[in-house]
């Protein structure tokens, strides 16, 4: 009897076939030269698409010095394919939104509404295709559109397209109950490090807004000029110890309207109550000193100024505000709190904004500050 029988197998590896180099490398080169052909193709396309949209979105931010008819866009920036694979569907919506509101002798209308049904094709969910084509909906039908307006983000310009449509269908009370939504969310999302200040360049200010300040005035000067609502109505939309009620002080202060004096007092005496901590508490305590600023209490701006810089920790934001205690410093001929203020505001790694409109500011007032301590010499 055989003594291996009943052992079992021994396991052994399988023997493996390994293809000759000169068999695999030729189909291999043709595979990635293709892969790359093709990858360099498509980013030469989505380059020039996001350029041709980095125009358009240029053209429709508002510009004051020419409101009237808009120079036709250069022959080479057309819009895009409505395909996912050539464009996106922000895109889509933002040449929509252009073509929809173009200002040129050729209504291109249809044409926007067609972009905008397609980023919403291609992603349904987008908050800006939405939001475009409600605003879209809303010139050709208004019945078309209230579902439409109802169904956007929760971000704040969609949710005051959504108090809008409230507003217009007599639904008062749900119309203020999505406004504060919509002013509370735009009051606290841009404290973000990437959010950059918004210069205010009225004579009689011309200082930086304050966080959030800048999507609030958008909103608040659509209910300042509704003239279905009075002060009294719009008022109980905003949102308290927020930067929505400063908003509306200024836009109302600038149309020398009474009502600013009554929500300035507002914001001074809700001082006491501020209870909030960190950024929120520094944005708080620059709202009383810009509130002081507006009332032309500069010393008790200045300050609320320095108290506020103390608090706020984004560079940013304080570089800001040291603008603006310098500008408040001027308006007090205090020479030596204005120089320090600006050296702060300069203190950057890099050129920007803020350092910019430091450096004007500075050689603004030199001479008057050399006028000032110059005096006339005794005989």
């Amino acid at each position: 009897m055989n003594e291996d029988q009943g052992k079992p197998t021994e396991r052994r590896e399988p023997g493996q076939w390994f293809p000759h180099l000169w068999l695999v490398w030729p189909p291999t080169a043709l595979l990635v030269i293709g892969v790359g052909i093709v990858g360099s193709l498509l980013s030469l396309r989505w380059s020039g698409d996001s350029f041709n949209a980095s125009v358009v979105s240029q053209r429709l931010f508002p510009r004051s010095e020419n409101p009237g008819r808009e120079k036709p866009l250069p022959e080479s920036v057309v819009p895009p394919e409505s395909s996912w694979w050539q464009t996106t569907p922000l895109h889509l919506a933002e040449w929509g939104v252009y073509l929809g509101r173009s200002r040129t002798d050729d209504d291109r209308t249809e044409e926007g509404r067609e972009l905008v049904e397609a980023a919403v094709r291609i992603s349904p969910i987008n908050p800006m295709a939405r939001l475009a084509r409600a605003q879209l909906a809303s010139k050709s039908s208004k019945f078309a559109s209230w579902a439409l307006d109802l169904g956007l983000s929760r971000d704040a310009v969609s949710l005051a397209w959504s108090a809008r449509a409230l507003r217009h269908a007599g639904k008062k009370e749900s119309a203020i109950r999505v406004y504060r939504q919509a002013l509370r969310i735009a009051c606290s999302n841009d404290l973000a490090p990437a959010s950059k200040p918004t210069f205010n360049d009225e004579p009689n200010v011309r200082r930086y807004l304050l966080p959030g300040e800048t999507t609030a005035r958008a909103i608040v000067r659509e209910l300042i000029t509704a003239a279905d609502w009075t002060f009294q109505d719009w008022s109980e939309a905003l949102p308290k110890n927020t930067v929505a009620i400063l908003a509306a002080a200024r836009i109302l202060c600038e149309r020398e309207r009474p009502e600013a004096q009554t929500l300035l007092k507002q914001m001074l005496n809700q001082e006491q109550e501020i209870g909030s901590t960190g950024a929120a508490r520094a944005v708080q305590t620059a709202m009383i000193a810009e509130a002081h600023a507006l009332l032309s209490q500069w010393r008790e701006a200045e300050q609320e100024y320095h108290q506020a810089i103390d608090q706020i920790s984004d560079l940013t934001i304080k570089r800001s505000w040291w603008f603006n205690l310098a500008s408040v410093a001027l308006q007090l001929n205090d020479e030596a709190q204005r120089k320090v203020a600006l050296e702060a505001a300069l203190e950057a790694p890099t050129s920007d904004d803020i350092s910019r409109k430091a450096l004007e500011l500075q050689r603004e007032s030199e001479p008057l500050g050399r006028l000032r301590s110059s005096g006339t010499k005794a005989n």
